[in-house]
């Protein structure tokens, strides 16, 4: 993950160097996502809402672009879903390997897509003012979950390749200042999982024979945001 953040901000800081004055765009958008998989059929009924709740979080995004022309351009996009819960009951159908009933479980989720982007910028009826934006883009989709079962801490790590799309409108407020909504779409999904733990880890593949196609994590979701962007 790390060198993914080096690299976007060695992107950040080439595309600054390089640029010229108005053809740099930045945005940062704020807003909520919802991931659409259906949930898994092996879900105890006790946690079927709970589980359901965790398909609904934030999103926060940043965007960095450089218009080759005036209606397309070339850049890099950050999006991030973050989604966490946790219950107690002594409903819970968990038992240790003890034999004792677990009462309490927490996951706290996060989904990171960094890709490059085409994009491309059309206004509406001719206005500069009114924007309309679409997007495509594919990268990294990485996946971490840090869950407790009971008393233990349980990591969840995978990567896979993602894709994404957007459909967005600006209004700038000035030349080098614009608002705007966006709805977007960003797909892929896991064949293997790192699960870490009590100081060991290993990797479970949906080829394992305790595992089926249906067990595949599917990271799609939907994005709804606000914004802004710079001009530059």
């Amino acid at each position: 993950m790390k060198k993914y953040l080096l690299l976007f901000t060695s992107l950040i800081i080439s595309t600054f160097v390089f640029a010229q004055q108005g053809k740099v765009r930045l945005g940062m958008n704020f807003g909520y996502s919802y991931r659409t998989a259906e949930l898994a059929g092996n879900i105890p009924n006790d946690l079927k809402s709970y589980a359901e709740d965790l398909k609904s979080g934030t999103t926060l995004d940043f965007n960095l672009g450089y218009n080759v022309k005036e209606i397309w351009g070339l850049g890099v996009t950050f999006s991030q879903f973050h989604s966490k819960n946790s219950i107690t009951s002594d409903n819970l159908q968990f038992f240790d390997i003890s034999g004792n009933q677990i009462r309490n479980t927490s996951d706290n989720i996060k989904i990171t897509f960094i890709a490059p982007e085409f994009y491309s910028i059309l206004p509406i009826g001719g206005n500069e003012k009114h924007l309309f934006l679409g997007s495509v883009s594919i990268g990294y989709l990485g996946y971490n979950n840090k869950s407790t079962i009971g008393n233990a801490s349980v990591d969840f790590e995978g990567s896979t390749v993602g894709f994404g799309v957007n459909l967005g409108y600006e209004f700038k407020i000035t030349p080098i200042i614009a608002i705007g909504a966006n709805a977007g779409f960003i797909t892929g999904s896991l064949s293997e999982f790192k699960i870490s733990g009590g100081g060991e880890s290993r990797t479970i593949s949906v080829e394992d024979a305790t595992l089926g196609a249906q067990e595949r994590e599917n990271l799609s979701r939907i994005n709804l945001s606000f914004g802004l962007k710079f001009y530059l």
